[in-house]
């Protein structure tokens, strides 16, 4: 007997076999961790000008 008429004979059978590996699937795909945004420290430098009565311009040409 080949497999075609085996899911035509006992279709209900192959219909429990496809819910039950579905099944399977969505709770190993449920479990696998997803990582797609690790957590990084990204370098940073904060650079902090005090220039009394000077526009912002004039701070960047001058101080920084």
């Amino acid at each position: 007997m080949n497999l075609s008429k085996t899911i035509v004979n006992k279709p209900t059978t192959v219909l429990i076999i496809f819910v039950v590996l579905a099944a399977l699937g969505f709770y190993t795909l449920s479990d696998l961790p997803l990582d797609l945004l690790p957590d990084m420290e990204l370098p940073y430098v904060v650079l902090m000008a005090s220039y009394p009565g000077a526009g912002p311009e004039e701070v960047e040409k001058r101080v920084t």
